[in-house]
């Protein structure tokens, strides 16, 4: 027998139910969308009751059946009919029901369906209802109506559309009680909204959502088995997303050798304090980490642990707290840490007046001596080298076996006694054992009697070499390695010339140690451990700076004996810079600041006779000529000044310097090179101590002669240094009253009036102050690992601290103080000013990286910006989720920052959303509702991401997008413009992740900025008109852009390095 319900409308659309009654009420659903629109209502009552199409909707959903249960659910909750259709059934079950069908809810469609139903039911509501799933009271029934559209309106923003701006913004709606807002709609509704959110595929809204959970709220006990239910899948999505380590290791802040983990101490907070409201929360945690002990995250883990340290126990949790101590997939310092919190667990419970259990106990006494046994779990102080001899007392059967067991034999313990006087015949060997006693790892080496034999620097060597490449693995051993090979250098410095010590010490300078991600994460676990005094339980640091610092002391106390090794490892070192051929890039996978950081130090140590002078300068000035790297630049500038005061070469040098200056052409190809040449020359000759009076005022007349002429240049580079280097000159000639005897001298003043007007003089750009350099002053030490240069173009963290130069001379003891031979190159310090801004541009870039998530959409389910409306669309309730196309962005960012007109930013905005650019960057957002840039955007910017960079912050954005893999590009005439728009042969012009920088209407790209710039380009022209609108000029670019690259994407993965974008292929 079958019943057909006929058509109804419901929006523009009708649905049908066809339902055969058969045993079990339905066996199956038709859905029609072609039936007549005006169709008459059916009689639903009068045909099946609402209690039989209910119970058939609790049946499909037992089933897992979740599309059929909502398909006739929701047909049956909007069908209009008679009164007795709106009497709902009892309100604890059927609220559970549909609490039920969201956490089975998956997929857009069923959310969709579940916050329709939720409208719908709360909206026929007439009676009062109190219970833990529904709170309702009809007397406030504007009231609740209102709350419970707010709640599905913020679900459908968070869990549906999933644009990070709007869900920041509904963060301030949600119920949290550290901002005492309360919500109408019951707790678990907001359990199921952030579930759903945690369980998204947009990473950046998981993260926005779940930070927020962490840090503002807290969930209560619940009673009911639904409630319940909800709650324990609400906890297994955050704890599923917080035990993240990815988030752990990106949260980490480091200042000096400690570190915080950001994220690891939210959780660990957050968990103490959820303990302390919801003692279930603690039970269902320990019980989800122990069913996990196989996939665990091992820091994230000891985060949790942190936090349930306090809570009390029951005998469940000691199980499970058991369970998880015994895993084995933990670092060993992790694994300590994690049971010696679990043991606390259950010594807490045995000590209390609870029920015993023998599993329990046995588990207790188990974790006792695992911890009494774990002495390798403290990996900064892990114990001795064991070099034990076969001949030495004791069974060494016996030893193995118990150090395979605990990891770790001290020699105290296990009473071996190491025959140094009979196996080590050379002090070198005392020596060695004397320095690795106290500090180096477990290490287990059969010395047979007769390794007297063997060369005692052959011995040492190979034990340096095999330590500093463990080093990489196992980043503490760093320090402890470096400082050994120093001591033994002073004392034996024929060790340096051993081929293995020349390969660490080459592999150092070409790639530093530096700590691993599970070291760096070791470090921050390991800082919040600390005694009952405060102090620290593990000496674990990320200290390897320290381990950089021993050994480039080393290279800058080099006696004159070791010069031809110096300068034999110099060459290794230079080799592949020396060996470079055509255009150098300015980025390349083998560069490193390191490597020309210890060729300077070797310079100052090894090269001073006229010979190798001469041998090298060359080669530094051709690489000054070609290498585009600032950073680099600045490095080559200061050994070419090297070379140049030294006594047997600086007059001739000084001499040429000026004269290529004097002979540079004003269309000069390499600006750059003249640009370096003017600072050098300027410190040549303001700090030389080779001439006598007469020729020091020869050489400041024909300096200032060179400078005024280059004002003038049409070069940027060159007019803009030589503008800052004038009034140095000047003032010094002046005080040292040698102006009156220049013949030139009115005209020195005039312009040194001039400059000194211009805006730059005044306030000059980040990039001059970081560059400045004073071969007097800055020749130190710390100028070379902390000077300016190591923050342009983009902030590179040094290499080591001055403090850890000075540490490491304040660790010698008297003994190896007398055998420490003099440095050439002073500890000194940064230049004060210098000094300022570093500390400046390193506050304002801690600041960027721990900022909240950027407001961009990336990794977001696209859909229009502006969600019109998230009512569920009724006409396609099919069995399978819907797949909407991506509409994201792919082509470059667009930087309007530097423009003030709002028309040319609504030209931009069009430009930019026609040709499918990543961002554009405005100087304000409240632009966006200027109406003369609204006439030209045509709603163009509902369409793109726009953000704001004030022209202020600008520098710092593009130091970041740099750092994030992207290219600056400025679109500017200067000397080494590439022009677009010309057919050369395939060759692509603009890079693939290109960050593209309009100038200014009337003044273009500002100095500071397009010192920025890695590459600029220009439209070629042929009219007469020299300048395109800024609009047009954009629109141009970007066309070009899409003409190389199509629809390629430009998007790349987060830890992709920028050298992968170095170029535009």
């Amino acid at each position: 027998m079958t019943d057909h319900i006929h058509p109804v409308e419901l929006s523009d659309f009708t649905i049908s139910v066809d339902i055969e009654d058969e045993a079990s009420g339905f066996s199956h659903i038709n859905e029609d969308a072609a039936l007549a629109k005006n169709s008459p209502a059916p009689n639903l009552v009068g045909s099946v009751s609402a209690e039989t199409i209910y119970a058939e909707t609790v049946n499909f959903l037992a089933g897992g059946r979740v599309h059929e249960a909502l398909s006739i659910w929701m047909k049956w909750i909007v069908l209009p009919g008679p009164e007795s259709k709106k009497q709902l059934p009892d309100p604890k079950s059927y609220f559970g029901t549909l609490i039920n069908a969201m956490m089975q809810s998956r997929h857009s469609n069923h959310q969709k369906f579940c916050l329709a139903i939720l409208r719908a039911s709360v909206e026929i509501l007439s009676d009062d209802i109190n219970v833990e799933v529904m709170q309702y009271e009809h007397s406030q029934r504007k009231e609740y109506l209102g709350a419970y559209e707010e709640y599905c309106s913020l679900f459908e923003i968070i869990v549906m559309g999933r644009y990070l701006n709007q869900v920041q913004e509904c963060l301030d709606l949600l119920p949290s009680a550290s901002k005492g807002r309360t919500s109408l709609v019951c707790d678990v509704w907001w359990w199921l909204l952030m579930r759903a959110a945690l369980d998204s595929n947009n990473e950046q809204v998981r993260k926005l959502i779940g930070t927020w959970l962490l840090d503002k709220y807290i969930v209560n006990a619940a009673s009911e088995e639904c409630i319940m239910l909800a709650q324990a899948a609400f906890f297994d999505s955050l704890l599923d997303w917080a035990t993240n380590g990815q988030l752990a290791s990106k949260s980490c802040i480091r200042s000096g050798t400690t570190v915080v983990s950001k994220h690891g101490e939210l959780l660990s907070i957050y968990c103490e304090k959820q303990a302390e409201r919801n003692p279930t929360f603690v039970e269902h945690t320990y019980h989800w980490l122990s069913a996990r002990t196989d996939i665990l995250n091992q820091h994230t883990t000891v985060f949790i642990l942190r936090g349930l340290r306090k809570a009390p126990a029951t005998i469940s949790i000691c199980k499970n707290a058991i369970r998880v101590a015994n895993t084995i997939q933990f670092s060993p310092l992790l694994r300590c840490i994690t049971r010696s919190y679990c043991f606390k667990v259950v010594d807490q419970y045995l000590s209390g007046d609870n029920e015993r259990d023998e599993q329990i106990i046995r588990g207790f006494e188990n974790l006792r001596v695992q911890i009494e046994r774990s002495r390798d779990l403290l990996d900064g102080e892990i114990g001795p080298l064991l070099l034990a001899n076969k001949h030495s007392p004791g069974n060494h059967h016996a030893v193995l076996s118990r150090m395979r067991a605990a990891g770790h034999v001290e020699i105290n313990e296990q009473g071996i006694t190491i025959d140094w006087d009979r196996i080590a015949r050379h002090h070198l060997h005392q020596c060695l054992w004397r320095l690795f006693a106290d500090s180096w790892p477990f290490w287990v080496t059969y010395v047979s009697k007769d390794v007297h034999e063997n060369s005692a620097v052959d011995f040492a060597a190979s034990c340096i070499f095999n330590f500093s490449s463990l080093a990489r693995r196992k980043p503490y051993l760093w320090n402890t390695t470096a400082r050994t090979l120093r001591k033994l250098s002073f004392e034996n410095p024929a060790i340096l010339q051993h081929p293995n010590i020349e390969t660490m010490l080459l592999n150092f300078i070409n790639d530093p140690p530096t700590p691993t991600p599970e070291h760096i994460l070791d470090v921050a676990v390991a800082a919040g451990e600390r005694d009952e005094k405060g102090e620290p339980l593990y000496n674990v640091y990320c200290d390897e700076s320290l381990g950089h610092a021993y050994i480039l002391d080393i290279l800058a106390r080099l006696k004159p004996e070791q010069s031809s090794w110096g300068l034999r490892l110099l060459d290794r070192v230079f080799e592949p810079w020396r060996e470079q051929k055509g255009t150098i890039q300015a980025s390349s996978k083998w560069k490193r600041t390191s490597q020309l950081q210890a060729i300077i130090v070797l310079l100052h140590s090894c090269v001073s006779s006229r010979s190798d002078i001469e041998k090298y300068y060359g080669t530094f000035y051709d690489l000054l000529a070609r290498e585009p790297n600032p950073r680099y630049r600045f490095l080559f500038e200061w050994a070419i000044l090297h070379f140049a005061t030294q006594p047997s070469v600086a007059r001739t040098y000084t001499d040429n310097v000026l004269k290529a200056l004097e002979d540079a052409d004003p269309s000069n190809p390499n600006p750059k090179l003249v640009a370096s040449e003017i600072k050098i020359a300027v410190q040549l000759v303001l700090h030389s101590r080779h001439f006598d009076k007469d020729e020091r005022v020869q050489q400041f007349e024909r300096l200032l002669v060179i400078l005024a002429t280059l004002i003038a240049s049409p070069r940027v580079l060159v007019r803009f240094e030589a503008q800052a280097s004038f009034p140095t000159i000047f003032d010094h000639v002046r005080d040292a009253g040698l102006l009156d005897g220049m013949g030139c001298a009115p005209v020195f003043r005039s312009v040194y009036n001039f400059v000194t007007k211009l805006d730059k003089y005044q306030t000059p750009p980040e990039s001059r102050v970081l560059s400045t350099f004073n071969i007097n002053k800055d020749m130190n030490l710390a100028t070379l690992f902390e000077g300016g240069h190591m923050y342009t173009p983009l902030i590179e963290p040094p290499l080591l601290r001055v403090q850890d130069l000075r540490d490491v001379l304040a660790s010698d003891p008297p003994s190896l103080v007398e055998k420490r031979p003099e440095a050439r190159l002073p500890i000194g310090s940064v230049d004060e000013s210098v000094a300022q801004l570093i500390a400046k541009l390193a506050t304002s870039s801690a600041a960027e990286q721990h900022e909240p998530a950027s407001l961009t959409t990336s990794g977001a389910t696209t859909g229009p910006l502006q969600t019109k409306s998230f009512a569920p669309d009724l006409s396609s309730l099919s069995l399978e989720p819907s797949q909407s196309p991506s509409k994201q962005g792919t082509g470059p960012i667009l930087i309007g920052s530097l423009l003030d007109a709002p028309v040319n930013l609504g030209g931009l905005s069009r430009a930019a959303n026609v040709f499918g650019c990543h961002s554009l960057h405005l100087p304000s957002l409240s632009l966006l509702a200027n109406s003369s840039f609204q006439n030209v955007s045509v709603n163009s910017e509902l369409h793109i991401d726009i953000q704001e960079t004030k022209p202020a912050d600008l520098l710092a954005r593009l130091r970041q997008l740099k750092s994030d893999g992207w290219t600056i590009v400025g679109l500017e005439q200067t000397s080494d413009s590439r022009v677009i728009g010309v057919p050369d042969g395939g060759e692509k012009v603009l890079p693939k992740r290109s960050v593209v920088v309009m100038g200014a209407e009337s003044t273009g790209i500002p100095a500071d900025v397009l010192f920025e710039c890695d590459v600029c380009v220009e439209i070629r022209q042929w009219g007469v008109t020299r300048s395109l609108n800024v609009q047009t000029a954009a629109a141009c670019i970007l066309f070009e852009w899409r003409r190389e690259w199509g629809d390629g994407s430009c998007a790349l993965g987060v830890n992709e390095k920028r050298a992968q974008t170095g170029t535009c292929d």
